[in-house]
């Protein structure tokens, strides 16, 4: 038997050691699939609550976490969508804007410090092309600065719609004409003016 060979206090201090790490790792927080249950009504996608989609055992409870990413592009997060949840080391509360608080390194719970971070999916619509950046939302795709002032360009299925002053520089083309070589036909030249442009 393996105990005549193996001294008694080795063995039990291997198994008392073994029984604290898997103690240890019962505390930390862990990577686990999740999906979106609800997405923040003042911020949208900033901040997410999941739930887990683990067979555990056991109910995991939904928590509100940030999602992965900066302020300068805002995902158009939907309810179901499908990620990770990944762990820091220590909580992020005042990183987050959820909680306060400085982090420190004392012992935190497994399900504090997470953030929500998508992955691909097989099932996700093809893109236009493979080799380009491609943006968009379920209902189109806005750019603006961050003043969120009046200027913007918003993409929708009904069409591409400019708020505010076009400054060119260069030319603009419109089915093949360009605008600074277009010339009216029919018109005789003299002092006068056409008259502002009629829709």
């Amino acid at each position: 038997m393996n105990g005549q060979k193996t001294p008694f206090n080795l063995s039990i201090n291997r198994h008392v050691e073994k029984k604290s790490d898997e103690i240890v790792d019962l505390k930390k927080a862990k990577a686990l699939p999740c999906s979106v249950v609800a997405v923040s009504q003042t911020v949208g996608g900033a901040i997410v609550t999941v739930k887990f989609e683990v067979d555990t055992g056991f109910t995991l409870p939904n928590i509100t976490i940030p999602h992965f990413g900066g302020e300068w592009i805002r995902y158009p997060v939907q309810i179901g969508d499908k990620g990770i949840a990944i762990p820091s080391d220590t909580r992020l509360n005042e990183m987050s804007g959820i909680g306060s608080g400085v982090a420190d390194l004392t012992t935190k719970g497994n399900l504090t410090g997470l953030v929500f971070m998508p992955i691909g999916n097989a099932n996700w619509t093809a893109p236009t092309s493979k080799l380009k950046l491609e943006l968009y939302g379920k209902d189109g795709v806005i750019i603006r600065s961050q003043d969120g002032g009046a200027n913007y360009i918003q993409i929708t299925e009904a069409g591409i719609t400019i708020h505010g002053t076009v400054t060119v520089t260069g030319d603009v083309i419109a089915d093949g004409i360009s605008l600074k070589s277009h010339r009216t036909s029919l018109v005789q030249p003299g002092s006068g003016t056409s008259g502002v442009p009629v829709p």
